[in-house]
């Protein structure tokens, strides 16, 4: 089937809900995750995409797969506590940041950003994932759906070529594509399975050509705009950090 195309903006994604039949308590939920995100996720990933745009589309793209609301906000913040700008200079998960996105968002959707953070997805993760035996522990199935949703925003543009460590990333890929597709499967999510193996395959042929090659040979820019930020902006949100986790008054 053809590659389904989410939202990549705000008002797309709500739009999106309401023709997916959610009413007005779930689009604010999403919207409060959205401000949320856009608050922690304002700067670049690595290969010089906006961060807050991979978080919409993978939002987006967990409501095309039918997860319940609570899913589809918790993918707008799944990278909060990993890479989000809390404010002190941190990055990383700290327990302090917990009440602070759980007061925001509201515990279930806090729980699913937690339990995401905390879900082991190393290689060798995915391939004991991908091969547990009869009668192991049931998976998180939420957990596996939002890692692999994550994994297939970010090849269905190619971002993994678009990054000073690409030809990491593309072997990570080769060797994590079977695992992960039969992950996708074992979750009845054939759409999610079928994509995902056709982008991976689509990132690592691209790899493999000489053009491709030459026009990564140089990554200089994608890094140096990851990093970008206001000055300005990054005082405010370290002022502000510091309030939230010292209180009105303290000093660390």
């Amino acid at each position: 089937m053809p590659n389904p195309e989410p939202a990549h903006t705000h008002i797309q994604l709500l739009a999106q809900l309401t023709g997916s039949g959610h009413g007005g308590e779930a689009r604010r939920l999403v919207f409060e995750a959205y401000h949320c995100a856009a608050s922690l996720c304002s700067g670049f990933q690595p290969c010089g995409t906006p961060f807050l745009l991979h978080l919409l589309r993978t939002a987006s793209l967990l409501d095309i797969l039918g997860q319940p609301i609570e899913v589809t906000a918790a993918g707008l913040l799944h990278s909060a506590y990993r890479h989000g700008d809390f404010g002190e200079g941190s990055r990383g998960f700290s327990p302090w940041k917990r009440p602070w996105l759980r007061r925001r968002i509201g515990s279930a959707v806090e729980g699913l950003v937690y339990r995401y953070e905390v879900m082991p997805w190393s290689e060798e993760a995915i391939a004991a994932l991908a091969a547990r035996p009869p009668g192991a522990p049931a998976l998180d199935r939420p957990m596996v759906l939002m890692r692999l949703v994550n994994a297939w925003d970010q090849c269905r543009d190619g971002q993994p070529l678009f990054r000073d460590d690409w030809s990491q990333q593309v072997d990570r890929l080769r060797r994590c594509r079977e695992p992960m597709v039969r992950l996708a499967r074992f979750l009845d999510q054939p759409v999610l399975a079928e994509q995902l193996d056709s982008c991976i395959e689509a990132v690592i042929a691209a790899a493999s050509t000489t053009g491709w090659k030459k026009a990564l040979s140089d990554t200089d820019y994608f890094r140096t705009l990851s990093s970008r930020d206001s000055l300005l902006s990054l005082i405010s949100r370290r002022l502000d950090g510091l309030r939230q986790r010292w209180g009105p008054g303290a000093s660390p």
